[in-house]
């Protein structure tokens, strides 16, 4: 079983990737119907979570590569 502070870390990065693949469709919904101000802030929203993805996978990885993380049953 995971710890908590390794289950939180890996469940935001799933809720992260899920609303990256979300603004995708939400940005070419913007494009169609010709709001381009709308495009551009689910943009903006888009790169600053792709960033938090990046900082929170970065961090696991430090978990994993410390020892924090354990694999298999105890």
């Amino acid at each position: 079983m995971l710890k908590n502070v390794n289950y939180n870390l890996l469940e935001e990065t799933t809720e992260l990737s899920k609303a990256l693949y979300r603004y995708d469709t939400y940005i070419k919904d913007a494009e169609a119907a010709g709001c381009l101000e709308c495009a551009e802030l689910w943009r903006n929203m888009r790169r600053r979570q792709e960033q938090d993805l990046n900082g929170f996978l970065q961090h696991f990885k430090k978990h994993v590569d410390t020892g924090l993380v354990e694999f298999g049953t105890k």
